[in-house]
């Protein structure tokens, strides 16, 4: 659905990018002041948490936007 809305396109990536550029800045401040382990926890805890927010996000957008093409 997020192809098929430019809508829906725009704001997901627009949140996606905000997302991961936030995960970036922790990771980068806990990697100065902890263990490798915790790092990568983290990491991955912030995009196994990201990636559901940005699918639902995107079809919920894609709900709303009443230019949206329908799905074939």
């Amino acid at each position: 659905w997020a192809l098929s809305s430019e809508k829906s396109w725009n704001k997901t990536h627009r949140l996606g990018g905000r997302l991961f550029f936030f995960t970036g800045l922790l990771v980068l401040a806990t990697g100065f002041y902890s263990s490798g382990e915790l790092t990568f926890g983290l990491l991955m805890g912030c995009i196994f948490l990201s990636l559901p927010a940005l699918f639902i996000y995107s079809y919920w957008v894609w709900k709303d936007d009443e230019n949206s093409k329908p799905l074939s």
